[in-house]
């Protein structure tokens, strides 16, 4: 009997070690995943952030959500944070062309290459080519999209 009890204690604690082993081993992977996602997403928002295109995410109501800082240079903004308190619609030289662009996106519809004139913080005009898309999140729906300034372009010829 002494026999039996020994062995199942030894079983047990077999078991237990290989529990305990198991779960470091789980969580070494974890840290290293978790780490490997941090430096991914560090070196997406390093992309997005020294982008030299105007980079950014509104709603349709003309709510800025994101934008870096090419596009905050684009219509002469101060900061980040001037920029996600306007609303896209003051960007618009003629109100009209905003309604067409929202017209022309669809859901799997990309508008690429659109001929824009906007107005920039301190009043004056620019051309900026925009590619933008409408993207679903579960329930919440975005415009992304990235705008050049062409205006020395348009200005040439």
């Amino acid at each position: 009997m002494v026999f039996i009890i020994a062995l199942m204690k030894r079983r047990a604690d077999e078991a237990s070690d290989e529990i305990v082993r198991r779960e470091r081993q789980h969580s070494v992977e974890l840290a290293s995943s978790l780490a490997e996602h941090t430096r991914a997403e560090a070196s997406l928002r390093s992309l997005f952030e020294r982008n030299l295109a105007g980079i950014f995410r509104s709603r349709r109501d003309g709510r800025i959500l994101e934008c870096n800082g090419a596009f905050v240079e684009l219509v002469g903004a101060r900061s980040r944070e001037e920029v996600l308190a306007c609303n896209a619609k003051e960007f618009y030289v003629h109100p009209e062309d905003r309604e067409h662009v929202l017209k022309l996106l669809q859901p799997g519809v990309v508008l690429t290459n659109h001929e824009l004139e906007w107005r920039r913080a301190d009043g004056r005009t620019a051309w900026v080519m925009v590619n933008v898309r409408e993207v679903s999140e579960g329930t919440n729906t975005y415009l992304e999209g990235i705008v050049l300034d062409i205006t020395e372009r348009r200005r040439r010829g």
